[in-house]
């Protein structure tokens, strides 16, 4: 399987870490999740906004200016 990190996806990095920590530890898969979001909300946000719906996008730009970082 090729690194995504060699081709510069950050987002497709991100969502395949969230996968594995998923598969691996189902109880833990929200709580990763958070971490990674919280961790990298800049960079999914500056990836995947144009990816999602309306509400997704509105629900993701609230969060961010509730969330301190």
């Amino acid at each position: 399987m090729k690194n995504p990190r060699n081709r510069g996806d950050v987002g497709c990095y991100l969502r395949f870490s969230m996968i594995t920590l998923s598969r691996d530890f189902p109880i833990l898969h929200s709580a990763g999740k958070q971490i990674s979001l919280s961790r990298s909300e800049h960079v999914i946000s500056m990836i995947d906004v144009s990816k999602q719906s309306p509400s997704q996008a509105a629900r993701t730009a609230s969060r961010e200016t509730v969330t301190p970082p």
